[in-house]
């Protein structure tokens, strides 16, 4: 049997509760959707929300060196007119969010109906968005090369074949526990321990890019893609965990979704040793 050598992946630690979502909470156990709109993490004046609307940096008092983002912000809003004409073009999914919420906050506001209440439904109508964030790239059969022949030496040839790949690219660290390295004690994310996991996602790609070269036999196709459906998830989650600086809301969709698909992961895996396993033993 090629050996599983992706559950060592799913090493428990803290990371998945300090930046797990619960339904009405945006980053961490204490922080809600008001702490979200309340936020100015430079401390400039200028709330996160309205700088992501405006295309500054939340984390820079100068987004241009020189010019304070709050004489920015106003001399935008003066060149659109009052109202305003927020960013457009190639947004992030942080951008369209903080757009929407824009216009949902200010309309309740002058309808005085921001209560808590709307705010918990507004909370929850986050956390939904983030725990369904889409997948980019989902394999078919179509992308396998698939090999009707069931016989014995093939089953082996791509059990070995199988070993040979996952040998070639051990995965050394645990992405939850670097999850868990750059959650801060003050709930934060520290975007340069994330870069450890870019590595991590680029060697999944090539065990993902090597799998479909592998002549499958017809027997396994659908334990096979279930597999590689599950690593690409995967690699796509540690891609956009790294985005927590530039786009949140995708960052943390990645975040959400991680455990769950090292949970697929590892059943995917199970499921085609255990197949592979009842052939090469009957």
């Amino acid at each position: 049997m090629f050996l599983v050598v992706l559950f060592y992946i799913k090493n428990r630690s803290g990371a998945e509760n300090q930046a797990g979502l619960q339904p009405t909470l945006a980053y961490n156990d204490t922080d809600t959707l008001a702490d979200l709109v309340n936020r100015d993490t430079d401390q400039d004046g200028v709330l996160d929300w309205e700088e992501n609307l405006w295309g500054t940096d939340p984390n820079l008092k100068e987004t241009t060196p020189g010019t304070p983002d709050v004489k920015a912000i106003e001399e935008l809003k003066t060149k659109e007119g009052k109202t305003g004409s927020p960013i457009s073009g190639n947004l992030t999914e942080t951008d369209k969010f903080t757009q929407e919420l824009f216009s949902t906050v200010s309309v309740l506001s002058q309808s005085g109906t921001l209560d808590q209440v709307t705010v918990d439904k507004l909370s929850e109508t986050l956390a939904n968005q983030i725990k369904n964030s889409p997948v980019e790239k989902i394999y078919g059969i179509s992308d396998l090369k698939v090999k009707k022949d069931a016989g014995v030496a093939a089953i082996t040839k791509y059990n070995d074949e199988m070993y040979a790949k996952l040998k070639k690219y051990p995965l050394r660290e645990s992405p939850i526990d670097i999850l868990d390295e750059a959650t801060t004690e003050d709930g934060n994310i520290d975007g340069q321990v994330l870069e450890k996991l870019d590595p991590i996602a680029e060697q999944i790609k090539k065990i993902v890019g090597e799998m479909l070269q592998i002549d499958v036999p017809e027997t396994f196709t659908t334990y096979h893609l279930a597999l590689i459906n599950s690593l690409e998830k995967l690699s796509e989650n540690l891609t956009d965990v790294q985005s927590i600086d530039t786009d949140v809301i995708v960052a943390l969709g990645a975040m959400s979704q991680m455990e769950q698909n090292i949970d697929s992961l590892e059943s995917s895996t199970a499921n085609l040793q255990a197949a592979l396993e009842k052939k090469l033993n009957s």
